[in-house]
């Protein structure tokens, strides 16, 4: 498999750099060091048009209006919650419906990712009364149960299964095209469908060795066909396939009146085109032979993984693409996104280079970095952050800047530590209501501060792999949620609601946390409504998902970083790198809990600036600082609050 992607990826650098990809042009616009601008429409439908067709905000809708009008690569930013998925699906009706694209293709660099953008294009053209030919690609195990009936092997199955289904009535056109009788028409199709096939395995069995029981049920069949024809009775043992069809088709000639009856050739062309049909069924229904380069080629819309996309059964570099569009473009590797943008004669990509980056090893990284001359940083960004950031990139692209997932006073600290504070806040309703919350939930933003154990809240490496585990915090967690366990109104909210698979996310910055967090949960006398609403991950996995309550795990917490104030920072880590972090806590909707140390992070990194923000949101009345050995030493116990006033002193 690995192999296999190398090839496909190798194939599709190599036609963008060549430029032989269907835009020529596509590697001077990747290339930061050259000049390049887009071509702009002049006529664009206009955004009031847009914004009142799919229900976009102004925002969104300015956004699509221009992305329809640049050529030949548009870029959008779409920060958490601003609505991505539903600005994908518009993009794709508007480009199909407007005749600005005959075909699609929808990538993205995960599966879920592809399943959510194609779900989303299928209601929206539900919503309008229209079902686009739609043809999702990739394992049918990785593919959404809405998606199912469009998936590859179905189609394909599907299209062969209707075929044999038809060839009776197709076989039936033929013959009144060919002025035959009704009557003989049927009998001579029954001989061609029913007849053949099996003469044929009886003349394949015959020099097989103990076929001889095989061979007699055989005979026995072709009798019994024969004589539900009424073509007369047994025919001998030894005859040949063609001699049981030729004396069968006599047969049925000869009892046709003979001012009726067809001449021999019209018969003949019959059975031509009768053995095109058999040939046609037979070869599309071998394991070897697909039908996927016929229906990439026929269908509005095809979907799936970047990767996936470039085998060779699909038949990308022969199937030109109108309109080829990459979700999450800003987690694709180079090579993993120059395959489907090699397809497309118009290419927008649609992601957000302040979330996760695209995942190299390290070392792969360091070499490239060494070899170039060039920056760790440089070699690490993905493509799309490299052609956003250039002169063409600030005439091409767009932000969507108006996000609905986060309750105002968690988006405002996304806001203000990742997107200069441009972030507006679209959602103020609560989807939980505030009866139904624990007392430990009273406040959006939550921080269990595990500053007061000391050195027993220190990481650890227990396997030694750098995958660190944070034990206190581990704790913290589970004692939280006995608690929430003892609230009856919160356990009845959770088995009601239905509108997302896990109520409660916990994300764990490293995944040693992870295993650790899920065998403690696994132990702990929890209500198993509560254990089914848990969903336990690590920050790599959780780009694209959302949970109405997040619990994150920092996990750093060292004493090895430089000194500040008379005191040792934390060494942070990749907690250095603000995209993984704005993941993290970018991921709830209505409460964010956060578990780990609130202080002695160095002064303007990116946790710094989380903990500046939620010392606002204290002031605000919208967040909390609890100490966690109030909640570990006593979990049946009113929670303490540490004294807020030394904490924003602290912070």
């Amino acid at each position: 498999m690995e192999e296999s992607s190398l090839d496909r990826r190798q194939a599709a650098v190599k036609r963008i750099i060549g430029r032989t990809s269907r835009t020529k042009d596509l590697i001077r616009i990747l290339d930061p060091r050259t000049s390049s601008s887009p071509q702009l429409l002049t006529d664009r439908r206009s955004a009031d048009e847009l914004k009142t067709q799919y229900e976009l905000n102004d925002q969104q809708a300015e956004a699509l209006s221009s992305v329809l009008a640049t050529r030949p690569l548009a870029l959008v930013q779409g920060p958490p919650g601003t609505g991505k998925t539903v600005f994908i699906a518009a993009l794709v009706h508007a480009a199909l419906t407007s005749g600005l694209a005959r075909n699609v293709l929808l990538a993205s660099q995960a599966h879920e990712a592809v399943n959510n953008a194609a779900e989303a294009v299928l209601k929206l053209f539900a919503r309008a009364g229209e079902v686009p030919s739609i043809l999702r690609v990739g394992n049918e195990g990785v593919v959404s149960d809405r998606l199912l009936p469009f998936h590859v092997e179905r189609v394909e199955q599907l299209q062969k299964d209707r075929f044999r289904a038809e060839m009776r009535e197709r076989l039936g056109v033929a013959a009144r095209g060919l002025g035959i009788p009704d009557e003989l028409a049927d009998t001579l199709t029954s001989i061609e469908l029913a007849v053949r096939p099996v003469a044929s395995r009886l003349l394949a069995l015959k020099d097989e060795e103990n076929s001889e029981q095989r061979v007699n049920a055989l005979r026995e069949t072709i009798d019994r066909q024969i004589l539900a024809l009424g073509l007369g009775g047994a025919l001998p043992l030894e005859m040949s396939e063609e001699a049981i069809v030729a004396t069968l088709v006599s047969s049925a000639i000869k009892s046709v009146p003979i001012d009726t009856r067809p001449s021999a050739e019209r018969v003949a062309r019959f059975q031509t085109v009768a053995a095109l049909a058999r040939d046609f069924v037979g070869t599309v229904s071998t394991e070897q032979r697909s039908l996927e380069t016929f229906l990439a080629g026929t269908r509005q819309i095809v979907a799936g993984t970047c990767v996936g996309l470039g085998r060779s059964a699909l038949g990308l570099t022969s199937t030109p693409f109108d309109l080829v569009i990459v979700d999450e473009a800003a987690r694709c590797t180079a090579s993993e996104l120059a395959v489907p943008i090699q397809a497309g004669a118009w290419v927008v990509l649609v992601g957000d280079h302040k979330q996760l980056e695209p995942q190299h090893p390290e070392s792969l990284v360091d070499e490239v970095a060494t070899r170039l001359g060039a920056g760790v940083a440089e070699v690490a960004r993905s493509d799309f952050e490299r052609v956003f950031e250039t002169p063409y990139g600030r005439m091409a692209g767009q932000t969507l800047r108006r996000q609905y997932r986060m309750l105002p006073p968690i988006g405002e600290i996304v806001s203000t530590a990742f997107y200069e504070g441009r972030l507006e806040h679209g959602r103020t309703t609560p989807i939980i209501s505030e009866e139904c919350l624990p007392p430990d939930l009273h406040a959006e933003v939550t921080w269990f501060d595990t500053s007061s154990f000391g050195e027993r809240a220190k990481q650890a490496d227990p396997n030694h792999r750098k995958s660190l585990t944070n034990i206190v915090e581990a704790d913290v967690i589970v004692s939280m949620l006995k608690r929430w366990g003892e609230c009856q109104p919160f356990l009845d909210w959770l088995d009601k609601q239905t509108a997302h698979a896990h109520s409660i996310g916990i994300i764990c910055a490293y995944s040693a946390q992870r295993d650790l967090v899920r065998r403690k949960i696994a132990l702990a006398p929890l209500p198993s409504t509560l254990r089914d609403a848990l969903k336990v991950d690590t920050i790599d996995s959780y780009q694209g998902k959302e949970n109405p309550i997040v619990i994150v795990s920092l996990v750093r917490n060292n004493w090895d970083g430089p000194i500040e104030n008379s005191a040792r920072t934390i060494r942070p880590g990749f907690l250095a790198k603000p995209n993984r972090i704005n993941v993290a806590i970018s991921r709830a909707m209505d409460r964010l809990i956060l578990v780990g140390s609130l202080t002695r992070w160095k002064k303007d990194s990116p946790m710094d600036r989380i903990a500046k923000s939620f010392s606002r949101n204290i002031d605000a009345g919208h967040a909390q600082a609890i100490d966690a050995m109030d909640l570990t030493e006593s979990e049946h116990q009113p929670l303490t609050s540490k004294v807020q006033g030394d904490l924003r002193e602290e912070v």
